[in-house]
């Protein structure tokens, strides 16, 4: 027993040792100079709940980026609330242009956004602020500096930021047990007008692709947003602070971008010269915008230039136009367009059969004039089959067919019921004289 019991004492008394000689080593080995931030413009932010990395971004009003100056924007972003179709006022200096920077794809916990960037205007310039974690313990000190700035602002303006970086951020809250506090602010995500602007003019709705395209920016050595999960994976390992540079330069390219497609968006609502440089397919998007926002006038003037361009370019528009006519009860206005379209593609074999189709619903409906709901009936009938005799898919064409042949049976029989009764009415009107010889 006596035995046993010096062995414990001989090893508890190595392990305490080695303990001590663990700890010394941990010491040592400690850095003790603390990172410079300097060199990407950069310090240190203190608050309650610890400290972060701050870089601050003070911009001209008259500094011009791309074709647009940023002063453009003020006592201009009042009509930014027809794209979210709302009646609220919106202020330049009360929009918080908002973006992230995360350590992956997804908004479940596991996703980090390490910088967040923030974007204002005050009297005199745009600033942009670029808040940075050096680990994930910083988190909370920068949530709660977020929460503050929220205060200050009516608007949150994002590219993506509905399905991404503000769920995204809101679950970073609930994670650290804290209350989000910008449920006051209405959510401007430009993203949705951009797509439907664009979506057929445009190979990429991204953003650094529409602002190229339309914004004249052009980024020069930016480093891709995807490759900024891999830099800061690096720099967690190497604490070399040069090597986020760029992925801050970016984050700070994106926050103006969104800036400056605000404004192009606001000049949209005002510049008609704007009309006549932009390709067909937006200015039919923008017609679609005017006419759901009920800006009669605007709707007005870019339909007139629309139809002008149509009829030398490409006269397919006339067919959805005259669909907006027609759900606006400006049943007039859908035939003229449907005629246009009829005479401008002449006899054409692969003509759209649409607007025939109307056309007779129109005359079979509207006017009770058979005969012509017959013609365009049979003209469309005609067309279908042409089709398919140059389409090897015939089996497509088949319930069109179907359809307008019942169409042309069933006016037939009213043209020939009309015909009988006008019949009838010329007998009782001028009735048969009946000849007696004597």
């Amino acid at each position: 027993m006596s035995k046993l019991k010096n062995r414990l004492n001989r090893l508890k008394k190595t392990h305490a040792s080695s303990d001590i000689n663990e700890k010394d080593q941990v010491t040592s080995s400690q850095p003790s100079e603390v990172e410079e931030w300097g060199g990407v413009g950069a310090v240190t932010e203190t608050t309650s709940y610890g400290s972060f990395i701050k870089r601050l971004i003070k911009i001209p009003f008259h500094k011009k980026v791309g074709f647009y100056p940023l002063s453009q924007l003020v006592d201009k972003a009042e009509v930014l609330c027809h794209l979210q179709a709302s009646e609220s006022n919106i202020q330049h200096d009360k929009m918080l242009f908002f973006d992230t920077e995360t350590t992956g794809l997804g908004i479940g916990t596991g996703n980090v956004p390490f910088m967040l960037g923030i974007g204002y205007y005050t009297k005199e310039e745009f600033v942009v602020e670029q808040l940075f974690i050096r680990n994930p313990s910083e988190e909370l000190a920068m949530l709660t500096y977020m929460n503050e700035k929220f205060q200050q602002f009516t608007h949150l303006v994002s590219y993506n930021g509905k399905t991404f970086d503000l769920p995204l951020l809101k679950n970073r809250f609930v994670l650290h047990r804290k209350t989000y506090e910008g449920e006051h602010l209405e959510h401007l995500d430009l993203l949705y007008p951009a797509r439907s602007l664009w979506r057929n003019t445009l190979t990429t709705c991204k953003l650094s692709y529409v602002e190229h395209q339309r914004l004249g920016i052009h980024r020069v050595d930016d480093v891709p947003g995807s490759m900024a999960p891999t830099l800061y994976f690096k720099y967690l390992s190497e604490k070399d602070p040069n090597i986020m540079a760029d992925v801050f330069r970016h984050n700070e390219i994106d926050i103006v971008t969104l800036a400056v497609l605000s404004i192009y968006f606001t000049t949209l609502f005002e510049d008609t010269e704007l009309y006549k440089s932009i390709e067909l397919d937006e200015l039919y998007r923008l017609c679609l915008w005017f006419n759901k926002m009920e800006l009669t006038d605007q709707f007005q003037q870019v339909y007139e230039l629309l139809i002008k361009r149509a009829t030398e370019e490409d006269p397919n528009y006339f067919i959805p136009l005259a669909m907006i006519f027609k759900k606006k009860k400006e049943v007039e206005t859908s035939v003229f367009l449907w005629r246009e379209f009829i005479e401008l593609q002449g006899h054409q074999r692969m003509i759209n059969t649409e607007p025939y189709i109307e056309l007779a619903k129109y005359y079979e409906h509207r006017k009770k004039d058979f005969e012509k709901a017959i013609y365009y009936t049979k003209e469309a009938e005609q067309r279908v089959y042409q089709r398919i005799s140059f389409s090897r898919r015939d089996n497509k064409y088949v319930e069109t067919i179907k359809e307008i042949q019942k169409r042309k049976t069933r006016l037939e029989r009213k043209w020939m019921n009309k015909q009988e009764k006008r019949e009838k009415m010329d007998d009782v009107s001028h009735p048969k004289q009946i000849q007696i010889n004597i």
